[in-house]
């Protein structure tokens, strides 16, 4: 399994689609599955991943978030064989987002805050798979 995580508009889609294509594997999207929490959200995703026959390889597009996403999925899962982070120069990310149709479009403000929340829990996660990949 393999995890791809990074600011909006990075291209997690793209290299996403890119794998399952050369690699012949499952896409889940997480970013599409929602929960009020993150205790639901990964159970949500755990809920889909239980779907996918065993064996078969599968790229986990815009999960986790945070420490506490990984902590909770690995009490169910094996941890993710990779941990794909894709960094975008932020100016870069604004012109993928202007290129999508206006109704798909997400504000400025809402890509700042996403970016920075995703890059105060960066290191933490780092440092909990190589803890926990050993």
């Amino acid at each position: 399994m393999t995890f791809i995580i990074g600011q909006p508009a990075s291209g997690k889609t793209t290299l996403a689609n890119f794998l399952v294509k050369s690699t012949n594997s499952n896409l889940v999207d997480a970013g599409k599955i929602h929960g009020v929490d993150d205790e639901s959200r990964v159970k949500e995703l755990t809920k889909v991943l239980d779907k996918v026959r065993i064996g078969q390889k599968v790229i986990v597009e815009d999960f986790p978030h945070n420490e506490n996403q990984a902590y909770l999925f690995s009490k169910n899962y094996q941890p993710p064989v990779k941990l794909v982070y894709l960094e975008c120069p932020f100016s870069e990310c604004l012109d993928n987002e202007r290129k999508k149709p206006l109704n798909q479009r997400r504000s400025v403000v809402q890509m700042q805050q996403k970016s920075q929340k995703l890059y105060q829990n960066l290191k933490a996660m780092h440092a909990f798979y190589g803890k926990n990949n050993k």
